[in-house]
């Protein structure tokens, strides 16, 4: 049985981590290909990623950003396994049997169709990045078992190729945020099962925290774009944040929360910038901002 590792890369450093793969591959004498994609990354990255070009199978570099789904989408095209392993470009391998676990799951569940292996935290990193994710993100394999399609991230995930073929990642997501969200929901609504395994990847995340609250801020932009959309009404409808805003636009209670963002914004900022992190005040700012994005005309 075939594998293909399949990375999207973009302005980060991947050499470790192909070498920790292509170590195991060799090791173990796994029927494996690595394959990169660099979505536009910046000439410092790129330069120090083309030392890596020996190990990997596949490198191709796309001279203009096209964003996480349609990247994704993209392995299709170059990869020949029959399971697609989709790793984030900021993952570190901790076992040095990753991939074997994967194998051997397959193996023994050949119904399978996607697996999620899960992801922990560097905590000797403490950034407003990491603490979210450690508190809202990295549920135990318990948890996640109990809603399977939800709990899908990006990072660390296998697809039957097959699968991925009618299944894939919504390229009208184009901006930051919901694509693993939407990919969890097609599976779940065309009956293919998420299984879950103990087989995570560490989270190298460099995200400072300013970088962390404009990616949280673009994912709300996308949340308010899929809000707007009723062809997303059914997708979105467990999302927390969303059923919230719903919640307060059927109290019509949405428009003053957009008020309040304007006299909020910059001070819940400066909070959450001052390195004493709260995550619901982080809440907070999310639904004021997705209120006042939704009472705006978007592009």
């Amino acid at each position: 049985m075939k594998l293909s590792v399949c990375i999207p890369v973009f302005n980060f450093d991947v050499r470790r981590l192909v070498s920790d793969l292509a170590q195991e591959i060799s090791r173990k004498k796994i029927d494996a290909e690595i394959i990169l994609i660099d979505d536009a990354s910046e000439d410092y990255f790129q330069e120090k990623n083309s030392e890596i070009t020996p190990r990997v199978n596949s490198y191709i570099f796309l001279q203009e950003n096209i964003g996480r789904s349609a990247i994704r989408n993209m392995f299709l095209k170059y990869a020949s396994g029959e399971w697609l392993l989709f790793l984030d470009c900021d993952a570190g391998i901790v076992s040095e049997n990753f991939l074997s676990k994967y194998l051997e799951f397959f193996a023994q569940n050949p119904e399978a169709t996607a697996v999620y292996g899960g992801f922990s935290e560097d905590g000797a990193q403490r950034t407003l990045r990491n603490y979210y994710s450690a508190k809202r993100e990295v549920p135990d394999i318990a948890a996640r078992r109990k809603h399977p399609h939800t709990s899908l991230k990006g990072i660390n995930f296998a697809i039957r190729r097959d699968v991925f073929a009618k299944i894939n990642f919504d390229e009208r997501i184009s901006t930051y945020g919901y694509e693993d969200w939407m990919l969890g929901y097609s599976l779940a609504k065309n009956e293919f099962p998420v299984d879950h395994i103990e087989n995570p990847v560490l989270h190298l995340d460099k995200t400072t925290d300013a970088e962390f609250l404009k990616k949280t801020e673009c994912s709300m932009r996308t949340l308010a774009r899929l809000l707007k959309d009723k062809q997303y009404a059914d997708a979105i409808s467990g999302m927390k944040i969303a059923k919230a805003y719903r919640l307060l636009s059927y109290l019509h209670l949405a428009k003053h929360f957009s008020e309040l963002f304007n006299v909020f914004e910059k001070p819940v900022k400066r909070l959450l910038l001052s390195g004493n992190y709260f995550i619901p005040l982080l809440d907070f700012y999310k639904i004021l901002l997705l209120c006042s994005l939704m009472e705006q005309d978007m592009d």
